[in-house]
This record gives structure tokens, sequence and C-alpha cells, in this order.
């Protein structure tokens, strides 16, 4: 009878850590910090949107969020003419070792347009994707 507690107790131990690393592994994984810099984002921003509602979109302010050494401004300001209205556009950045977001803003502080580059969705991230966490 005292073979059976202990087993069961083995049992139990080899359980929570296999549950454990499981965990540690998911966690370690999981695209924490850049998860809203991917094309499902980008795909969302459109003109006329605030540089509010495309913080709300991505999740993240502007900056750089990549673990790689880039050097890269990630505020600009540009100016063009739009039909014979000068026009100022401020752009920033969005950056992530996956690749960035930039967005171009009007001077009322609304979204002219946006561009981004890729180097490919991680895995997790498309599994997130579709199981509609992103």
């Amino acid at each position: 009878m005292d073979t059976i507690p202990k087993r069961r107790l083995k049992v139990l131990v080899v359980i929570f850590v296999w549950l454990g690393l499981a965990g540690y592994s998911l966690v370690s994984l999981w695209p924490a910090q850049t998860r809203g810099i991917n094309q499902y984002s980008y795909d969302l921003i459109g003109p006329g949107m605030t540089e509010a509602d495309v913080i709300a979109v991505i999740g993240l302010l502007s900056g750089n969020y990549s673990t790689q050494l880039i050097a890269q401004e990630t505020v600009r300001v540009v100016t063009i003419n739009l039909i014979g209205s000068r026009r100022n556009l401020n752009s920033k950045d969005w950056i992530a070792d996956e690749g960035h977001i930039r967005v171009y803003f009007f001077d009322d502080g609304t979204v002219c347009s946006a561009d981004s580059a890729f180097v490919g969705e991680a895995l997790t991230d498309r599994i997130l994707h579709w199981l509609g966490c992103q």
C-alpha cells in the first residue's frame, strides 16, 4: 500500500514538471513586444486615421522594438507638394525583427499613407492569427 501513494506522487511531479516546461517554452516563444508589427496590422491602417488609431491597431507606440542593431530614425519630417499646396508629412516607424511599418501623417495628425516591409511571418504569429488572437 505504501507504493501506490509514492507512485501517484511521482506521476504528479512528472506531470507538473512537464507542464512547467511546456508553459515556459510557450512564453519564451510568444512574440510579446512586437506582435502588432505585422502585415495584418499594416492592412488595417488607412488614410484619415489618427496616430491614436494607429497605436490602437498596432498596440505599441512608434519606436524600434528590434533586437538587432538597426541605425534608423523612427521619426522624420518631409515636405511635399500636393497639387499646388505645400504640406509637411511626419513619418513614424514601428520597427521589429520581422520588419517595419512606416506611417506618414499630415500636419493635422491624420494618416496620409503607409508602407511596410516584412521578412516573413513567424510560425507563432500565423498560428495566433489563425486562432483569432491577433
